[in-house]
């Protein structure tokens, strides 16, 4: 979304290997400037973090379950997104 003709205001999501949840970060750039308006950490939830750790480490998933925690991890990081700019 952009808040001037200059400048935009960026919402930028992160989960690292440790797959302990979601960092969200709001910023506006503007020129040479970067700003931090919001910041949110949530956790993923058990069982999807349990489906993370089960996905890395099995040789073999079914394609519905990968489908599946790719949705949940979708909709994990649409609510810290949310979180973020509220």
């Amino acid at each position: 979304m952009t808040d001037s003709l200059s400048g935009r205001i960026i919402v930028g999501l992160m989960s690292g290997t440790s797959a302990d949840g979601i960092d969200a970060a709001v910023v506006r750039i503007e020129e040479n400037k970067v700003e931090l308006l919001s910041h949110r950490a949530m956790a993923y939830e058990l069982d999807i973090r349990s489906r993370i750790f089960a996905a890395r480490s099995d040789s073999r998933i079914r394609l519905r379950d990968l489908c599946q925690l790719c949705r949940d991890i979708s909709l994990q990081h649409a609510v810290a997104t949310q979180a973020a700019i509220n």
